[in-house]
Formats: C-alpha cells, sequence, structure tokens
C-alpha cells in the first residue's frame, strides 16, 4: 500500500471533514450557546497556553500525534473513530473560522491556520484515510479476503514515514510561526 492506492479514503476523508467543517460553522451560528464550550476549552487548556514553546511544542506534538496514531490503528472498529476524528476536527475548525470571523476576517483566519495547517490538516486527512482503509480491510479479513497484518504494517509504515514527519514540522510551525503571526 501506498498513497496513491488511498485515493479512495483520502476523498471520503476530506468530504466527512468538509461536511464536519460546514456543520461546525453552521451550528455557531444557529446554536450559538455551544460556543462555551470553546470558554470551558480555553480554561481547561490555560496552563497549557502558561508554558514555554519547547513545552507547548512538544504538548501540540504528542496530541496531534496520538490522536492520528488512534485514528490508524482504530479502524479496525469498522473505521467509526477514523470517521468520527475527521468529522470533528473539520467541526472544530468549522466553529472557529465562525468565533474568529468578525474579528479577525477570513484572511486572518487563514493566517491562523494556513501556516501549520498545511501541514497538519493532509496528516489527519491521510491519518482518517488509512483508518478507513483498515476498517474495510478488517471486514475483508473477517471474510477471509484480505491480509490485515499486512494492511496494519503498511499503515503504520506510512504513519511514520508521512504522518509523523508532518506533525513535528507543523507543530514546529504552529508554536514558533503561527502563534507569532497571531499572538498566543
Amino acid at each position: 500500500m501506498d498513497l496513491k492506492s488511498l485515493r479512495k479514503e483520502i476523498l471520503a476523508s476530506v468530504l466527512i471533514f468538509f461536511i464536519g467543517m460546514i456543520y461546525g460553522y453552521l451550528s455557531a451560528i444557529y446554536f450559538p450557546e455551544i460556543l462555551q464550550y470553546f470558554e470551558l476549552l480555553r480554561e481547561i487548556l490555560k496552563p497549557v497556553a502558561e508554558a514555554s514553546k519547547t513545552e507547548l511544542m512538544i504538548y501540540i506534538l504528542l496530541n496531534n500525534s496520538f490522536k492520528t496514531f488512534l485514528a490508524v490503528i482504530s479502524g479496525f472498529f469498522l473505521a467509526i473513530f477514523p470517521i468520527l476524528f475527521l468529522f470533528s476536527n473539520g467541526f472544530i475548525l468549522g466553529m472557529l473560522y465562525e468565533i474568529t470571523r468578525e474579528s479577525i476576517g477570513p484572511q486572518g483566519f487563514l493566517i491562523a491556520i494556513l501556516p501549520h495547517g498545511i501541514l497538519e490538516i493532509p496528516a489527519l486527512l491521510i491519518s482518517g484515510a488509512l483508518g478507513i482503509r483498515l476498517g474495510y480491510s478488517f471486514i475483508q479479513f473477517l471474510r477471509r479476503k484480505a491480509d490485515f497484518k499486512r494492511e496494519l504494517a503498511d499503515s503504520l509504515r506510512i504513519y511514520f514515514k508521512f504522518i509523523l514527519p508532518l506533525l513535528i514540522i507543523a507543530a514546529f510551525i504552529e508554536t514558533f510561526i503561527t502563534m507569532s503571526l497571531v499572538g498566543k
């Protein structure tokens, strides 16, 4: 398995992520009470925001690498977690756009997301695609039509060869470049 062979799963990942974005954006508009959860999240993450840049980068990297790894390996549970992972990440991004739309505008939002998101979002999409592929592969394995161990090994190889390096670079950019552009 290589990235080219994941075209269908990546397309499905993009679609799920995009639907999540639209749903998050619309939820923020039509159900503004949901935004109180962002304030709760802000309070929970307050110690993280007060960390040094190096500690913050490590936190971001560990958080993102753990979740993307989980999205990959949990795919064998009928791809439920990878689908929820993709949808919820899109949902949060859609909500963040609506929350920041008036204060920083579309250009400010892109400045806050693109420097690291150009690497982080593809890493999320590929990990979701791998999880979806493993879900399908597991079903085929149960029917004795697929080599699930090989699919899992290939997925982990792609994770460590492509996704993890993208996340390392994205965490560095998010901590040292994005935060300088938009402030902590």
